[in-house]
């Protein structure tokens, strides 16, 4: 088949068309990447999600201390404020209940009712005096695990969670590789002392960002007081939080002491202060209560937490070429939240195309809103298509060739 010249003129035509179109594409793609690690803080809800502290604001450790580590985060923001030998590994005693109670609260329903096994009775160490036989439920249990440091409980949820010791702390050891945790190994539930039973501030320090996110975790660690049952009579054990600075130290919610010989005093403790929450780690420690009382007040001192825009405050509209509508909505799907120092000032600057190509796709990043404080980018946050725009429907080779 021969085709007349002006057929192939017009092919040509349509060739160098789609050449163009193609160049013009690229060349409004906006430059955008959605891996803002630093920036982006965490989703509320995945339990196993890698958490990266960010370094970029830190300061040299600023006060006197006997701890060999010390770390201070935002908990939001993951930014760390100061640090002191945060990736020193070192026991961690009883702080080791943080990963026990998380595993446990990924393989146990609250209410499961759980026969105290006789493994679990007369563990060494400090305990809420389990009988063998009662029976507690699993909630009822993690009071007694996160309050009053039950290594009596660990043992018992081990056993309930996974029918043996050995294989719950496979699953602790695998959640810890999960959160990315590569400077922590667990030995035992508890947190009694030993050679292979090891963590390091930083590492402890994103555990309990990840811990934190969860509800019922968070609600337990700030309870002060909890009485559960004792042999089958109701509220026979009063539980008391080891945590002096909840009733002490204005803004405390959490976490956990822990303490042994060998390795010393171990405490993470969380405060909350002006929609701001600051996460403070030490370990070997033996001015542990006055460092933490002194780390969370610089840390409010010197750095703000502040959320820069909520969810989809920012809404935009952009044009679109070549689609059923001639133009989509743009806004951004996350709160911008920031930690910065004290007195900072925040700029933005907008980024957006003056026009995109069809097909658009609901979810398709578009532009983005730069934060910046003294010419330092602070936090990027992608704006969205928020509809689909389809390709609208033309008969192109019907038009071109019938004139």
């Amino acid at each position: 088949m021969i085709l007349k010249p002006e057929y192939i003129k017009k092919l040509l035509i349509i060739g160098a068309c789609f050449i163009i179109t193609a160049l013009l594409i690229l060349s409004f793609v906006p430059l955008f990447s959605p891996e803002l690690a630093c920036f982006a803080g965490y989703s509320a809800n995945n339990s196993d999600e890698p958490l990266q502290l960010c370094y970029d604001i830190a300061t040299g450790f600023p006060l006197e201390t006997t701890a060999k580590s010390v770390m201070l985060i935002d908990m939001e923001s993951l930014h760390v404020l100061t640090s002191l030998n945060p990736n020193e590994k070192l026991g961690m005693a009883s702080t080791t209940k943080i990963m026990t109670a998380l595993v446990a609260l990924d393989l146990l329903p609250l209410s499961k009712k759980i026969t105290i096994p006789k493994e679990a009775v007369g563990i060494e160490g400090s305990s809420i005096y389990l009988l063998e036989g009662e029976t507690l439920t699993t909630e009822e249990l993690l009071y007694g695990l996160l309050l009053e440091s039950g290594n009596d409980v660990a043992t018992t949820l081990a056993i309930a969670a996974c029918g043996d010791v050995v294989s719950f702390v496979d699953r602790m050891n695998r959640k810890a590789a999960a959160l990315g945790l590569k400077n922590t190994h667990f030995s035992n539930p508890h947190g009694l002392s030993d050679d292979n039973h090891y963590t390091t501030a930083e590492d402890l320090a994103t555990l309990t960002a990840v811990a934190m996110r969860n509800d019922i975790f968070r609600k337990i660690v700030s309870e002060k007081k909890k009485t559960i049952p004792y042999d089958g009579v109701e509220n026979g054990r009063i539980l008391v939080n080891h945590n002096k600075l909840l009733s002490s130290f204005e803004g405390a919610v959490g976490v956990k002491t822990g303490y042994t010989k060998a390795t010393g005093r171990c405490l993470v403790t969380a405060v909350r202060r002006n929609g701001q929450t600051l996460i403070a780690v030490t370990l070997d420690c033996s001015n542990d209560w006055a460092i933490h009382k002194q780390l969370h007040d610089w840390g409010f001192e010197n750095y703000q937490g502040k959320t820069l825009v909520g969810i989809m405050d920012h809404s935009y509209r952009v044009n679109v070429v070549g689609g059923e509508n001639d133009s989509v909505i743009c806004q951004n799907t996350a709160e911008a939240y920031v930690c910065v120092p004290a007195d900072s000032e925040i700029t933005s600057i907008i980024s957006l195309p003056q026009f995109i190509y069809a097909p658009v796709y609901e979810g398709d990043p578009i532009g983005k809103v730069t934060y910046y404080t003294d010419s330092r980018i602070i936090y990027e946050l992608p704006l969205v298509a928020t509809d689909n725009i389809r390709l609208k429907k033309i008969n192109f080779w019907r038009k071109l060739f019938n004139g």
